[in-house]
């Protein structure tokens, strides 16, 4: 099953990040009404989709360096792998304006 998840920038929702073959395919779509900022300047508005071989270089730029994500595998049990488990896990804590929420 795809895990997606919900991102926002500056508390608007700006679209989703979906795993499709976990670990190997990400896909990150626009909400078609949002009128914010590109979450990053590599992924202007305009494309819309965005499609990924690995977990998207700005996504993977929101995680904590190696020590803490290691803390915070153990304490919230997490795989290492499950990049969007770990970016919900940290929800609102993300680096920057972004905020992640597990769509469940």
């Amino acid at each position: 099953m795809n895990k997606i998840i919900k991102i926002d920038n500056n508390r608007i929702f700006a679209g989703f990040l979906e795993e499709l073959d976990r670990g190997k395919k990400y896909r990150f779509k626009y909400n078609t009404d949002y009128k914010g900022d590109p979450i990053s300047l590599t992924m202007p508005i305009e494309k819309n989709i965005y499609d990924f071989t690995d977990i998207p270089p700005f996504f993977d730029g929101l995680l904590p360096e190696e020590l803490r994500i290691q803390q915070l595998l153990k304490i919230k049990k997490l795989d290492r792998n499950d990049i969007l488990s770990l970016l919900t896990s940290l929800g609102k804590n993300l680096k920057g304006n972004i905020e992640a929420e597990e769509i469940k």
